[in-house]
């Protein structure tokens, strides 16, 4: 296990969420994506990117999206180069994350693409493959910024083009939960993307106790922390969300975040005791994929997923009554099921 440091390169990208504040990683964590967002709390602050004007809200606010994606163009990068403190006005800056000495470190790279540009992902498919360009050198360029469309609490409508940033001064509510402080308002393929963005030790505080609960005890919640810290970097190098607007999702697709929903102080402490530690193997950040129920007994990430053979990730029996049960048979699985178990000394949450 070693200590995790984020180190800045460079200037951040537009196009990249991720951001370097005062030596501490933040991220863009999504809590929503859709043609329609309700939001409620009082002192809404809204604010353009370069922060032209700023606009307050209190009570419900009903946000859609009037234009959409039909300014976004297809084009084909033609090279990449590394980016320096001098801009380069001809190219698009790129961010992607990487782990390197230890380190989580976000690099940027210039992106130069041919002068051709394509309405539709096909045609820029059919140029690429008349000039032997792979389609991984196929990127969506937004042209224009999408329009929103604000509806306040006393009806009046608002129109911005997006991206927007929101401030919370205090609870903003979405779906039935609170959440606190910063976040920014973009539209991806037609649909409104709200992020969160917290630094990285806040947001596994609002992982833990949604993945494992909160009255466990705490070297088993600062385990926890260390696993989905772990996890968390490993989606960041895989730049999983990196073309949906955001670092991580609030989901099982990622890990489910829902801020300081059942947080309490032993959750804090377990964070702040294991705070930067991941764990390493091989000179690598570890694939910590972990479950909130094994169901008995799990397989290996090989059979599960037909890649390589994680001598971590080789499958383990957490019940004894299920070590002679065949899990990938059908029949085996459905006696299992329909099996008893003695479950004292057990707990759930």
């Amino acid at each position: 296990m070693r200590k995790l440091s984020a180190l800045l390169l460079f200037s951040l990208s537009l196009l990249f969420a991720a951001e370097i504040r005062d030596g501490m990683l933040y991220l863009e964590i999504n809590l929503a994506t859709s043609q329609h967002l309700s939001l409620e709390g009082e002192g809404l602050e809204l604010s353009d990117k370069d922060q032209l004007f700023e606009q307050v809200y209190s009570g419900n606010i009903a946000i859609d999206v009037v234009s959409t994606e039909v300014e976004n163009r297809y084009g084909i990068i033609e090279r990449v180069e590394s980016a320096h403190e001098q801009s380069d006005s001809q190219a698009v800056t790129n961010s992607s994350f990487s782990w390197e000495n230890d380190q989580l470190k976000i690099k940027h790279e210039y992106w130069f693409f041919l002068p051709d540009s394509f309405s539709d992902l096909q045609a820029a498919q059919s140029y690429a493959s008349s000039i032997n360009y792979p389609y991984s050198r196929i990127q969506s360029i937004p042209i224009v910024n999408s329009t929103v469309r604000i509806v306040g609490k006393d009806g009046k409508e608002s129109y911005f083009e997006s991206p927007l940033g929101i401030y919370s001064k205090g609870s903003l509510w979405l779906n039935g939960l609170p959440y606190e402080g910063e976040f920014v308002l973009k539209v991806r393929g037609g649909k409104l993307v709200l992020n969160q963005i917290l630094p990285l030790e806040e947001y596994i505080a609002g992982v833990i106790p949604n993945e494992i609960g909160n009255n466990s005890p705490l070297e088993a919640l600062k385990a926890q922390a260390v696993a989905a810290r772990t996890h968390a970097v490993s989606l960041l190098l895989y730049n999983r969300h990196s073309k949906d607007g955001y670092d991580l999702c609030s989901s099982t697709h990622c890990q489910v975040y829902k801020a300081k929903h059942l947080r309490n102080e032993l959750i804090e402490e377990a964070v702040m005791q294991s705070a930067g530690e991941v764990i390493v193997t091989e000179d690598r950040v570890a694939d910590a994929t972990y479950h909130s129920s094994c169901g008995g007994k799990t397989d290996t990430s090989q059979a599960i997923w037909n890649g390589a053979y994680i001598p971590h990730l080789g499958g383990s029996t957490c019940l004894n009554a299920a070590e002679n049960y065949d899990l990938s048979s059908e029949e085996d699985v459905n006696k299992w099921i329909n099996s008893k178990v003695d479950s004292s000394g057990m707990s759930s949450w």
